[in-house]
């Protein structure tokens, strides 16, 4: 892989890592990549979050943390991150590969380096731009599904499922969550026929969140409205939901 494949699977790996702040795995992609382009410094850096990040416990958790103190201790220093300078991290490098009679060409690496036995497959640890793409269109997938299932459930008035669409304290305009679900309960129950249809939807990716807009035409047997409304949506335990509400 070329300087600018790495270059822009960094920045890939680095959007996506904004819609998934929590994922260490893509953190850790992102840093592999930092290292391939030659940006030692942000590759050391974000070995470091990955590091402090104290995950919870489990074996994919360990093998990540592994991965990241595998390569991270490669560069061989001894003092704090934020004091070291990005000439500094390549001399090191420089000095432990040529230690080992490897010659390579600075910033070139055209193989990933090995990865413990302890650590993330190869395949897990650096995939193409084009799969980081790929997981782009995926979230937007799964962003869609999730907004016609909230839909779904609205219409079939089943209230589990609707409220499951929502963060636990979501509370709309009104003092909490218990009061707020109260009256959303009144409201569906007592509407018959309920039909929600949504067009013109579109979907913004922001940090850690992502923020849908669409047309929304909603019909029961007393009452019809059409407006423009805005979901602010946060991905939580393996699930995209709604955090905030907005209709004009």
């Amino acid at each position: 892989m070329q300087d600018e494949q790495w270059a822009k699977a960094a920045e890939l790996y680095k959007k996506a890592g904004h819609l998934k702040p929590d994922d260490m795995a893509l953190k850790l992609k992102e840093a592999k990549a930092y290292q391939n382009d030659g940006k030692f410094l942000l590759a050391f850096n974000t070995y470091q979050v990955i590091i402090d990040a104290k995950l919870p416990a489990s074996e994919a958790n360990k093998r990540i943390e592994q991965a990241a103190k595998d390569n991270q201790i490669k560069f061989g220093f001894k003092i704090a991150p934020s004091d070291v300078k990005a000439d500094q991290v390549k001399e090191s490098l420089n000095q432990e590969v040529l230690q080992k009679d490897e010659v390579i060409e600075e910033k070139v690496i055209e193989e990933p380096p090995a990865i413990s036995e302890h650590s993330l497959s190869l395949e897990e640890v650096m995939a193409p731009p084009e799969q980081v793409k790929a997981f782009a269109e995926d979230t937007n997938k799964s962003v869609l599904e999730a907004l016609n299932a909230w839909a779904g459930a609205w219409e079939t008035k089943n209230l589990t499922k609707y409220f499951a669409h929502y963060v636990d304290d979501f509370a709309g305009d009104l003092p909490n969550a218990k009061a707020w679900r109260q009256s959303r309960k009144i409201k569906i129950l007592h509407s018959p026929h309920i039909k929600v249809s949504l067009s013109e939807i579109q979907v913004l990716r922001h940090q850690g969140t992502v923020e849908v807009t669409f047309k929304q035409n909603y019909e029961s047997a007393t009452y019809q409205d059409i407006g423009h409304k805005t979901l602010v949506m946060k991905y939580l335990k393996g699930r995209w939901l709604i955090k905030k509400e907005l209709f004009n």
